[in-house]
């Protein structure tokens, strides 16, 4: 992990940039599906 955070500035920011909006919302997109999971396997299991 520390040489990742060294080795970012190398990268091209115009290819960094869409990378990286690229995994958060690929990241967003898996909280909100782990917390519908979360929330639907409790209700799932008691009724």
């Amino acid at each position: 992990m520390m040489s990742l955070v060294i080795t970012v500035p190398n990268f091209d920011l115009r290819i960094y940039s869409p990378l990286k909006e690229a995994n958060i919302v690929n990241y967003q997109k898996e909280i909100l599906g782990g917390l519908s999971m979360n929330i639907k396997l409790p209700l799932w299991i008691t009724h």
